[in-house]
């Protein structure tokens, strides 16, 4: 009887979604939500609290050294960067900084002073930081989920835009995608393939990165191989300390509709365009996949990795260079150049007339 009656309520498609909804709700409130607002009363309390004693300093700006100087892809700058910040300390030039996010942009400031590298910087955490084994190349992420988390899971992605920021095509034709930022495929997959499936009519395409600041490399292979025809080499990823290497390819197993090859492309860049945002560029330029327009890029090549210096403190190195393997090469301290050098203001304009023909530069005349 028990089991007959659990069963016609299974049944019923209304009692079952409403079930679920429930549960959703609850996982919502007492595993997100409650949880949240506990954790961050307590950042919030953790900030006004504490300081940045003279003794914490000195064992904060020593440890900052010794990861530099062992972690850093360059060992020699990275021991020169450790002795800076170590004769600095000893100096006091650090004294009187107890504020924790005013001793984290200083030492951030400090690094990229001292190493001419924008990609160093430290951070405060109000959290906990766990202690984790240091590696340059993190695990893929585990994204299995339960039932009621799947559920939000799935309301955020369907909410969040996640870097992919506007999708038009204008009457003429020209396709025009806006990305400001490059999510790890898990999130941004879905988006990129309902973005390339509204493009898949246009006769050439316009790519926005002059607000990207970067991401997740995997996404940019991701992107990238809507573009080709054929597995392609964009890049390798080196760590030269350890001889740790990636290779990105392209593949040819994307969701949505293939843009392919006969089509033109044309990203246009800013002097804000960086890293990830960077890395897409440079391998659709060497590949001779897309003509770049606008502004040299800022010039950040190294993918980093975090490092635990405290319970509340990380710092983020570059420990592995970008290497092309057409220039082998990257783009780092002298950025992308553009093939049609423009203000980024007037990139879009300029990138519009050349995609239907009306610029005084043509796609195939540009390199």
């Amino acid at each position: 009887m028990l089991a007959s009656r659990i069963w016609k309520r299974l049944s019923d498609p209304y009692t079952l979604a409403k079930g679920i909804l429930i549960s959703a709700a609850a996982y919502l409130t007492f595993v997100i939500i409650l949880p949240s607002t506990l954790s961050t009363w307590r950042d919030v309390h953790t900030v006004s609290t504490l300081n940045v004693t003279p003794t914490t300093r000195a064992q904060l700006v020593d440890t900052l050294a010794d990861k530099v100087a062992r972690r850093y892809l360059d060992e020699k700058k990275g021991a020169q960067v450790a002795a800076a910040l170590r004769q600095a300390e000893r100096h006091g030039e650090y004294d009187g900084i107890s504020s924790p996010g005013q001793f984290a942009r200083l030492m951030t400031s400090e690094l990229v002073r001292f190493s001419d590298d924008q990609h160093m910087a430290v951070g405060f955490v109000p959290g906990d930081v766990p202690v984790s084994p240091e590696r340059n190349f993190p695990r893929p992420p585990n994204d299995d989920l339960s039932l009621p988390a799947w559920l939000v899971d799935r309301l955020g992605r369907y909410m969040a835009r996640f870097g992919v920021e506007e999708v038009t095509q204008s009457d003429a034709g020209i396709g025009y995608l806006r990305l400001d930022c490059f999510f790890r495929p898990y999130l941004s997959a879905e988006k990129f393939a309902a973005a390339m499936d509204r493009l898949a009519g246009s006769r050439a395409l316009i790519i926005d990165l002059r607000n990207n600041g970067g991401g997740n490399r995997d996404s940019v292979a991701l992107l990238a191989s809507y573009f080709f025809d054929r597995p392609t080499h964009l890049s390798d990823v080196v760590a030269p300390r350890t001889g740790e290497r990636l290779s990105m390819w392209t593949s040819g197993n994307v969701e949505g509709r293939h843009y392919g090859v006969s089509r033109p492309v044309y990203i246009l860049t800013s002097r804000a365009t960086f890293s990830a945002a960077e890395d897409f560029a440079y391998a659709m330029q060497t590949r001779k996949r897309a003509t770049i327009v606008g502004e040299v890029t800022r010039g950040g090549a190294h993918p980093v990795a975090p490092f635990r210096l405290s319970s509340h403190f990380i710092v983020v190195l570059p420990v592995a260079e970008s290497i092309s393997p057409v220039t082998h090469t990257n783009w780092e301290g002298v950025g992308v150049r553009p093939d049609v050098a423009v203000p980024a203001e007037q990139a879009l304009g300029v990138a519009t007339s050349l995609a239907t023909g009306t610029g005084a530069v043509r796609h195939n005349g540009i390199r």
